[in-house]
């Protein structure tokens, strides 16, 4: 009942089995919101001081304790800090990053570091040196065979 609601902007056919559809949002969510524990807006606006890839930094003022909501998936990778304490990153029901404040002003830092990638980068560097050797031993000239 939801898309039915938005006024439709475009339909594709083309492409794909299933078509695709694109909607006008008229109201749509801040990138930053607090949310109540029921998923409602709550009072507030917290204030995105920097966007970077794998980190962002939001300024919340809450008046009460809240649920800090920013529009990004929530991956197992996200770390939270509240005044640079850590914090506990959470899921709301849309699966966006969630990390509970309390009341008063705060500085969030959410920073993201993939959560396979040092065994990634220790699986990847044995493999590069083993490579080498391989190569290094099948370049290396043959003895030539003892005749009697």
């Amino acid at each position: 009942g939801l898309w039915d609601s938005l006024p439709l902007i475009a339909e594709e056919k083309r492409f794909f089995e299933a078509t695709v559809r694109v909607y006008k949002v008229p109201d749509p969510w801040p990138r930053a919101r607090f949310e109540t524990a029921e998923g409602g807006l709550d009072a507030g606006s917290p204030r995105i001081l920097s966007y970077t890839d794998g980190r962002i930094v939001v300024s919340a003022t809450a008046s009460r304790p809240t649920r800090l909501v920013l529009a990004v998936a929530n991956d197992r990778g996200w770390r939270a800090t509240v005044d640079g304490k850590p914090a506990e990153s959470l899921d709301n029901e849309l699966a966006l990053l969630t990390v509970p404040v309390a009341a008063g002003p705060h500085v969030v830092t959410l920073s993201y570091w993939p959560p396979l990638l040092a065994p990634g980068l220790a699986v990847s560097a044995v493999s590069f040196v083993a490579a080498i050797l391989l190569t290094v031993r099948a370049r290396r000239p043959k003895d030539p065979p003892i005749q009697a």
